[in-house]
């Protein structure tokens, strides 16, 4: 079954254009290497937890930008093994780590393509993602794909995080378009699938790691952006 009719694109970029894992990957080991650590997959496994957390804790507005990066920063300093303190401000490590973790980002492989094949259609293409101003266009700067969008919505810049009705209402309206007529690309559920599907618009559930079965039919799941082009199941 195809996606129909579409005149507008909502796409997600954490986890779906683009994967984190590398930049989180580059600044623990340069955490791991300051600090004396051998177990880096421990201290990765470490870290989702406190990101995650303290993520919520962010978008939910209980605390700022730089409060999180700090927090996040003094419980990795928590961990077992680090026995000498900051060689710095710890603001200035917090931020610091925070900016490798940024830089460091990666398409996936079928993303460019993607992109490329959307901006072919002649759609309104727009990124609406999660985050904080000064990172999510550090990725969207390194990953050279800011010239693909008609808009970028970012949710430290509008105010409107995903998954409030608001977010995507405030995208409809700068793009013009209708929920019949717009389709909603995204990994999370939660954020991402069920609120766009709430207000009407289209979805399809990126999964890349096929662990989710979707007994929905009101959103299509798929593995792969590569699927979705080479079935032609957005037109």
């Amino acid at each position: 079954m195809s996606i129909t009719t579409i005149k507008c694109v909502l796409i997600d970029l954490d986890h779906t254009l683009c994967s984190t894992a590398e930049g989180a990957a580059a600044a623990l080991s340069v955490f791991a290497d300051r600090y004396g650590l051998t177990d880096l997959e421990e201290i990765k496994a470490q870290f989702r937890e406190i990101n995650e957390s303290l993520f919520l804790r962010y978008l939910n507005r209980h605390v700022s930008i730089t409060e999180f990066r700090l927090r996040r920063y003094e419980q990795l300093l928590k961990l077992p093994g680090i026995k000498s303190t900051s060689q710095q401000s710890l603001a200035a490590e917090a931020a610091g780590f925070a900016e490798i973790m940024n830089r460091n980002c990666v398409l996936y492989e079928d993303s460019l393509d993607f992109l490329e094949y959307l901006q072919s259609k002649r759609m309104k293409l727009a990124l609406l993602t999660n985050g904080p101003v000064d990172g999510q266009r550090t990725k969207i700067e390194v990953l050279k794909i800011g010239h693909f969008f008609d808009q970028i919505f970012i949710s430290g810049e509008t105010g409107y995080e995903k998954p409030s009705p608001a977010a995507f209402t405030n995208a409809l309206n700068v793009l013009q378009g209708t929920p019949e007529n717009t389709v909603m690309i995204g990994d999370s559920l939660e954020l991402d699938i069920h609120p766009a599907v709430n207000l009407g618009i289209q979805a399809i559930h990126l999964d890349r790691s096929e662990q989710e079965s979707n007994p929905d039919p009101q959103f299509q799941t798929v593995a792969s952006l590569k699927t979705l082009q080479s079935h032609n199941l957005i037109r």
